[in-house]
């Protein structure tokens, strides 16, 4: 039978291309070859997997069942190698990094490419979930560190070492009654915060931590909120924002990126009333290393 790997590479193109001349073409292979390799498995396993009058061609219920299988073989073929690789490395290192998704895209750039560099022979996974799971994961053993935000929400089962304590910028884009022309970062007589909360709100979703301190406010101020979208990416909410969907709160750190040229208003707000810090953590009775001294030194040092 030929390699399963492959297989389930053509039956990807196909389902996509929908007939075996375009998939034929796609990978650069003959379409008799295609249709034989097929027409062999069918063979060799006692039924049709593709149903070739459909227009376009679509699976049978037992393609559907095969290519299913070969699917969960491919995920376990992955998840085997995972799990070797580090018994091929020296000593078998390997670090396992909790992070939102999100987050990442904006921390790791900063200290994990110099820490891969000075050590090379450790393996570096990253669990890219929720903070909830990742640090569920931490407090049972199966993740080393856990990055996140908040670090006064953390268990106490766990060690973290947090960055200075960081504000947020209120985003006004044109679309507000706030919003002033020809001005970048407005006064504190032109801003009124219950106001801007009352108006159309882009926001995170209600489980990352950035939404959980803007719902204080919310608490604070006593407003139920008019919110047009809510979106898992903070980046997404900054743009949309600037896009005048709606007004929106962002970190100060994703500041740094913006280098255009401005279309909306930005306030600072104060850090007595509402902030952040980032953190790396930790078990109580892990025994740092000195690989993970350097970790979270450079997390400290370029994370500000």
């Amino acid at each position: 039978m030929a390699n399963a790997s492959n297989v389930l590479h053509y039956l990807d193109t196909l389902l996509k291309t929908g007939s075996f001349t375009k998939t034929a073409r796609n990978l650069y292979i003959s379409q008799p070859y295609l249709t034989q390799t097929f027409k062999r498995i069918e063979k060799d396993l006692g039924v049709e997997l593709i149903n070739r009058d459909s227009r376009p061609i679509r699976l049978t219920e037992a393609g559907e069942l095969y290519y299913r299988h070969l699917k969960k073989m491919e995920f376990e073929q992955d998840d085997f190698r995972k799990k070797l690789y580090p018994l091929t490395i020296t000593n078998g290192l390997m670090l396992q990094i909790g992070i939102l998704g999100t987050l990442g895209s904006d921390l790791l750039p900063k200290f994990l490419p110099d820490f891969i560099e000075r050590f090379p022979k450790i393996k570096v996974e990253l669990s890219e979930d929720s903070e909830e799971n990742n640090e569920r994961k931490t407090i049972s053993g199966n993740l080393d560190f856990f990055i996140g935000q908040n670090s006064e929400l953390l268990s106490r089962t766990l060690i973290s070492h947090s960055t200075k304590r960081m504000g947020y910028y209120a985003i006004i884009p044109a679309s507000s009654k706030l919003y002033q022309k020809n001005q970048f970062i407005l006064n504190e007589d032109q801003f009124d915060l219950s106001l801007f909360l009352q108006e159309k709100l882009v926001l995170t979703a209600k489980n990352s931590p950035v939404r959980r301190n803007i719902n204080y406010l919310f608490e604070k101020y006593q407003i139920v909120p008019q919110i047009v979208l809510e979106t898992q990416n903070l980046l997404s909410t900054f743009n949309l924002a600037k896009s005048g969907l709606g007004n929106t709160i962002i970190p100060e750190n994703l500041m740094d990126t913006e280098r255009v040229k401005k279309s909306y208003n930005i306030f600072p707000l104060s850090k007595e009333l509402i902030s952040f810090n980032f953190f790396i953590a930790h078990r109580t009775e892990r025994v740092l290393s000195a690989s993970d001294n350097v970790l979270i030194a450079l997390f400290l040092e370029r994370i500000t």
